[in-house]
């Protein structure tokens, strides 16, 4: 059952939490909802009290920062990046507040990105992992277009959720039309308006005056069969944070497998 945290503008951020054990909050990464890690969940919440949270704007999430606009939907404008960054971190934090104080956090793809942010300089953060933030490096991104962020915003702006989820798919090396065809594609869809969020968190590449505010032990992990700028990217980061570890977990993609990411997760959270 969902709760709720109130954030500093005073959004309302859905959360779910189960298990029992050291706290855990799960960040998800670009068009997912607090649903979207329910595989990995029950792998940890054997030993974890996992939380899951709908970023603000998605899900049962609401974003204070936006108005409805003229085609009946809130459109972030994340060109803003800090600003935007900020907002998500606030929430973040709220979420954390709430259920204790104090937690743990690991965050895929753009949520990786957003618990490094939320740990910089955080008391409240314990420890970190993140899957694959995908950071702009100064190599570019294989097979994301350039201005892929402003293409996105442009077609919020006129009202086009479709063509906004496409072109982000497209981006990721997905072919749009094939995945339009899946059952799942109509969720992406209502989604849409939350990516320049997604974007603001790592268009601007690590951020190092951040990630050098990081003081808790941090564990990145990309995939083996991932491509070389995820590496890339998760090589950047690690340059920027002082108690750090970086593992390429063979055979695994941008879409980890759970049963292969959990122990990984709870060797580092809470020890083998």
């Amino acid at each position: 059952m969902a709760e709720t945290a109130t954030s500093s503008d005073g959004s309302a951020i859905a959360f779910e939490r189960s298990g029992a054990g050291p706290v855990l909050v799960i960040v998800g990464g670009a068009l997912n909802t607090r649903r979207s890690p329910g595989g990995l969940v029950p792998l940890l919440s054997g030993r974890l009290t996992v939380v899951t949270f709908d970023r603000r704007g998605r899900g049962d999430s609401t974003d204070a920062s936006t108005a409805a606009g003229p085609h009946g939907f809130a459109v972030p404008d994340a060109r803003d990046h800090r600003g935007a960054i900020a907002r998500e971190v606030a929430d973040l934090h709220a979420v954390v507040e709430a259920v204790g104080g104090s937690a743990m956090l690991y965050g895929h793809s753009s949520g990786a990105a957003l618990a490094l942010e939320a740990a910089s300089g955080s008391s409240a953060i314990s420890r970190v992992a993140g899957y694959e933030p995908p950071y702009s490096t100064g190599g570019g991104r294989e097979g994301v277009p350039d201005g892929g962020a402003d293409v996105v915003q442009d077609a919020l702006a006129d009202g086009d959720r479709d063509r906004a989820a496409r072109a982000f798919l497209a981006g990721t090396g997905m072919n749009p039309d094939t995945v339009a065809d899946q059952p799942w594609f109509p969720g992406l869809v209502s989604l849409a308006p939350s990516l320049p969020y997604d974007f603001a968190l790592v268009d601007d590449g690590p951020p190092a005056d951040v990630l050098s505010r990081i003081a808790v032990p941090v564990l990145l992990m990309a995939g083996g069969d991932s491509p070389a700028w995820m590496h890339q990217a998760a090589v950047a980061a690690e340059r920027g944070i002082r108690d750090v570890s970086l593992r390429i977990v063979p055979g695994q993609s941008h879409n980890v497998d759970d049963a292969v990411l959990a122990p990984l997760l709870l060797d580092f959270l809470v020890g083998a």
